[in-house]
């Protein structure tokens, strides 16, 4: 899998921390884009909170990346899925929560008809709506994003920098 970057505190304006004085939490993920039958991709309005997101989240125990991004996308989106297309790794490195987490991006295409949302109470609350963009679109609405919370602001910037890599692979077409 190819490698789309990293962000670590001093991006988001906090002191650097010695990865070598903590223990760290390991978290791994899998996100990405999924475009509409009109090219657009699926975005993660968390209206509550007034910020925007690709979808996806965690991987289970024992579930292979592939198959997390697949029931991601089925939870948030509504969506089963095709054409599926790795993009590359994304890594965090949250010293000051000693937290890593490794975010295994893909790029896919809508299989079929919409279904309801599998949303977490979570999600609910926080007023996940899932809208579609031109990936231009999206990642202004990203970069409009100025969150105050520390971890949004590191969801920030690897969503910034998960569509900045697929326009500049991809020419920003699917």
């Amino acid at each position: 899998m190819e490698f789309i970057g990293e962000i670590s505190d001093k991006d988001i304006g906090l002191e650097e921390v010695s990865i070598f004085n903590n223990k760290y939490s390991l978290r791994k993920a899998a996100r990405g884009l999924v475009f509409s039958e009109e090219g657009k991709i699926a975005l993660m309005n968390v209206s509550n909170l007034g910020y925007y997101k690709l979808p996806g989240g965690g991987i289970d125990e024992g579930e292979s990346v592939f198959d997390a991004f697949k029931r991601e996308i089925l939870e948030e989106v509504g969506a089963q899925i095709k054409e599926i297309k790795e993009l590359g790794l994304f890594i965090e490195i949250k010293n000051i929560h000693n937290f890593i987490q490794f975010s295994y991006c893909f790029s896919s295409k809508i299989d079929g008809d919409l279904k309801d949302l599998e949303l977490t109470e979570k999600e609910e609350g926080a007023g996940f709506k899932l809208e579609f963009y031109d990936v231009g679109e999206a990642l202004d609405l990203i970069k409009n994003n100025l969150p105050k919370d520390d971890g949004l602001k590191f969801q920030r910037l690897r969503d910034i920098s998960i569509l900045g890599f697929f326009i500049n692979k991809k020419g920003g077409l699917y």
